[in-house]
C-alpha cells in the first residue's frame, strides 16, 4: 500500500510467512463537513452549470431538480522497473502488484459520475454514484512468478482474480442517497434543527491532509484507491459515505450541537489484491492466501467483521466567537482497517476488524491576516495498535483481541494561505500545509505482539510526527478563460517510526509536481509526476513498500 497519510494501514505483514483528477470520485470524492449535499462537490468545478431538470418557478412551486455529471479519463504511466528488494524472497506476500503491472501503462480508466439534487424548499434528496472502467484489469498480466502469486482461484499466474477485475477494472455503485429537511422555528426563525437520512457522509475535527491522525478517523470508511491515485489528497475527498441518520440543531447563531448515529458499517475502500498500488496481497478484494514460501501457504477464511448496527455513534458542540470557531466531540467507531489472525493449528488465516474504540477530541480554527489556521487534539481508547499476523484460538476481537491495543493521543496543527500577487506569479501563491503527532500514552493489553525483533519486526516507537505542505504557483487568464497552476506537494515522516500507523517512517514520504489548465471552469486536465522517498523496505509499510512505484498521471475531465 502506498504512503498516504490517509489510508490507515496498521498491519505489517509477515512477508516471508482537488486534483489532479475526478479520479477522486472512485468511491468517493468531496463532501461537506455538516451540510447539505455532498460527496463530489470538489470533483465538479464550482460554477459549472447543471442541467436542470425540472425548475417549478416557472409552474408556480419551490420544486427544483438538477443534474450535475463529470466525465473523467486518468492514464498512470509507471517510470521505474520493480525493485530487486521489493520483488524478492523477503516480500512474498507483497510482489504481486509489482510484478502484475512491472511496467508501461497501469490505469487506463473512464469515467462517469452523475450527481442528482431534489430540493423543494428546505428539503430534498441527493443521490450520486460512480461508473468506470479500467482496461489494465480486464486482461492478463505481466506476473512471471507462479511460486509467489497468492490467488488460489486463478488458473494462471498472469490473470487478477475477479474480485479484483470487480474493485479496479470495472464496477458501478451508489455512493450519496439520503434524505434531507429543515424546520425553523423561535422568534425571527433564529433557531433550527435539520435531519439527514441515508448514505451520506460527515466529518469533524480540522483535518486537512492527515485523516488517519484525526478525528475524521472514527467517522468513516476511508476510499485508499482514491488515496493512492490522488496526490495530495484532502480528508474531504477520501472519505466515503455510509448509512446513518444525523440530527443537527442551532438555538442560535453561536452554538451548533449535533449527533449521529450510524446504521451501517463497512470497511476501507482497500485496492485489489494484485493491483498496481497494492503492496499486501492477503487482504480485502482479492486476497486469498498467505505465503511462508514459494508455492506453500494458507488459505483465506471468512472474515470477522463487526455487524452493521454495533453502536457508532458520535455527538458534537460547535462555538463560533468572533474570529474564532471552536468544537468538542466525542465518538465510538468500530476499525474499518484490518488486521489479520492466523488460526491456532497456523494452517489458516483471517481478516479482522478491531471493534469499541472512543475518541474524545477538540478543535480551534481561526485567521491571523491572510492566514487561515486550524488544529484539533484527541484521545483515543482501546485503540489497535501496529502489528503483524498474530494467533489466536478465540477469534475474539471485542473483550479478548489478539492485537495490541493501548490508549493515543493525537494532534496537528493546519494552515491555509493565498499570497498577494507577485512580480513571478501574478496569481499569487496557494499553500496548504499539515503537521501532526501521535503518541501511545499507554499499551493496556498484548504488547508483546507489538513489532519487535524477538518476533521478527523492526521495532516501532511511541511517538511520531509527519507533514504534508502544498505550494501551487497561480496564473490567471493566461488566455481567454484559461487559468493554469503548478502544485508541487511533499509529505514526510519527521521523526519516529509510529506504533498507531504503520504508514509512518522517519525518512519517508513522497514528492510530486504537476500542471493544471482549467478552461471555462468546466474542463480541466492535469498532468503530475509522482516520486516516492525512501529506500525500498518489505518490511515497512508506506513509502517502503512500494518505494519503486512512481509514475506520471494524465487527468483529463469535463462537468457539464
Amino acid at each position: 500500500m502506498k504512503k498516504q497519510k490517509k489510508c490507515r494501514d496498521k498491519l505489517i505483514l509477515p512477508r516471508t510467512a482537488l486534483h489532479p483528477g475526478v479520479r477522486a470520485a472512485r468511491g468517493v470524492p468531496a463532501q461537506l463537513v455538516i451540510g447539505t449535499c455532498g460527496i463530489f462537490l470538489s470533483c465538479v468545478p464550482q460554477g459549472a452549470a447543471a442541467l436542470n431538470l425540472y425548475n417549478g418557478q416557472s409552474h408556480g412551486n419551490n420544486l427544483e431538480i438538477n443534474l450535475d455529471t463529470t466525465i473523467a479519463y486518468t492514464g498512470i504511466v509507471r517510470t521505474n522497473n520493480p525493485s530487486q528488494v521489493l520483488i524478492g524472497p523477503n516480500n512474498i506476500n507483497g510482489d504481486d502488484g509489482d510484478r502484475n503491472l512491472a511496467h508501461g501503462l497501469v490505469s487506463n480508466e473512464f469515467e462517469i459520475l452523475p450527481i442528482l439534487d431534489i430540493r423543494d424548499g428546505d428539503w430534498g434528496a441527493h443521490f450520486s454514484g460512480d461508473a468506470y472502467i479500467n482496461t489494465p484489469y480486464l486482461g492478463t498480466n505481466q506476473n512471471d512468478s507462479p511460486g509467489t502469486n497468492n490467488p488460489l482461484s486463478i488458473p494462471k499466474n498472469n490473470d487478477f482474480t475477479s474480485a479484483t477485475r470487480n474493485v479496479e477494472g470495472l464496477n458501478a455503485q451508489m455512493l450519496d442517497a439520503f434524505v434531507y429537511g429543515t424546520k425553523t422555528f423561535g422568534e425571527g426563525g433564529t433557531q433550527s434543527v435539520t435531519l439527514k437520512v441515508g448514505r451520506q457522509t460527515l466529518l469533524w475535527g480540522q483535518s486537512l491532509f492527515l485523516s488517519n491522525n484525526g478525528i475524521a478517523a472514527g467517522m468513516a470508511p476511508f476510499d485508499v484507491i482514491t488515496a493512492d491515485n490522488t496526490p495530495n489528497a484532502q480528508t474531504q475527498q477520501i472519505i466515503l459515505p455510509v448509512g446513518q441518520v444525523v440530527a443537527t440543531y442551532q438555538p442560535n447563531s453561536v452554538v451548533t450541537l449535533q449527533g449521529y448515529y450510524q446504521f451501517q458499517w463497512q470497511p476501507d475502500f482497500l485496492e485489489g489484491a494484485g493491483s498496481f498500488f497494492s503492496s499486501v496481497d492477503i487482504l480485502d478484494k482479492g486476497g486469498q492466501r498467505l505465503l511462508f514460501a514459494p508455492y506453500y501457504g494458507i488459505p483465506r477464511e471468512q472474515d470477522i467483521r463487526p455487524p452493521s448496527q454495533n453502536g457508532q455513534f458520535g455527538v458534537a458542540a460547535e462555538f463560533t466567537e468572533g474570529a474564532y470557531d471552536f468544537g468538542l466531540y466525542t465518538l465510538r467507531y468500530d476499525s474499518k482497517a484490518p488486521t489479520v489472525y492466523l488460526s491456532s493449528t497456523a494452517s489458516s488465516y483471517r481478516v479482522v476488524y478491531p471493534r469499541d474504540i472512543w475518541i474524545e477530541g477538540t478543535s480551534l480554527s481561526t485567521t491571523f491576516g491572510p492566514v487561515n489556521v486550524g488544529g484539533e487534539t484527541s484521545f483515543r481508547q482501546h485503540m489497535n495498535l501496529v502489528t503483524g499476523a498474530n494467533v489466536s484460538s478465540t477469534n475474539n476481537v471485542n473483550s479478548n483481541p489478539a492485537y495490541p491495543v493501548g490508549d493515543t493521543w493525537a494532534g496537528q496543527v493546519s494552515a491555509i494561505y493565498l499570497s498577494p500577487g507577485l512580480p513571478f506569479d501574478p496569481g499569487g501563491l496557494s499553500v496548504d500545509g499539515e503537521i501532526g503527532f501521535n503518541h501511545v500514552l499507554s499499551v493496556t493489553a498484548n504488547k508483546n505482539a507489538l513489532p519487535s525483533g524477538a518476533n521478527g519486526g523492526l521495532p516501532r516507537t511511541p511517538t511520531a510526527a509527519d507533514m504534508e505542505v502544498v505550494v501551487t504557483p497561480n496564473y490567471y487568464s493566461v488566455l481567454p478563460h484559461l487559468d493554469v497552476a503548478f502544485p508541487i506537494g511533499i509529505t514526510y515522516n519527521l521523526f519516529g517510526r509510529s506504533q498507531v500507523d504503520a504508514t509512518e517512517n522517519h525518512g519517508t514520504g513522497s514528492f510530486t509536481a504537476g500542471i493544471t489548465a482549467t478552461y471555462n471552469v468546466t474542463w480541466i486536465a492535469n498532468l503530475t509526476f509522482y516520486d516516492n522517498i525512501g529506500a525500498p523496505n518489505p518490511l515497512l509499510s508506506g513509502e517502503p513498500s512500494v518505494a519503486d512505484r512512481n509514475y506520471v498521471l494524465l487527468n483529463l475531465q469535463h462537468s457539464f
